[in-house]
């Protein structure tokens, strides 16, 4: 068995400083994003 085998996959997400100002206070609850084929595979984690 493969030590990644159980390990998510991560993805990197660039969120200007004023929204990620607003989520990490708890004010923006919900992130919209394009569904690109590569961000269609993101699940909530």
């Amino acid at each position: 068995m493969s030590e990644h085998e159980n390990t998510p996959a991560q993805r990197e997400l660039h969120i200007r400083k004023p929204y990620f100002d607003l989520i990490a206070s708890g004010v923006k609850t919900v992130e919209v994003r394009v569904g690109y084929a590569s961000m269609r595979k993101i699940r909530s984690g």
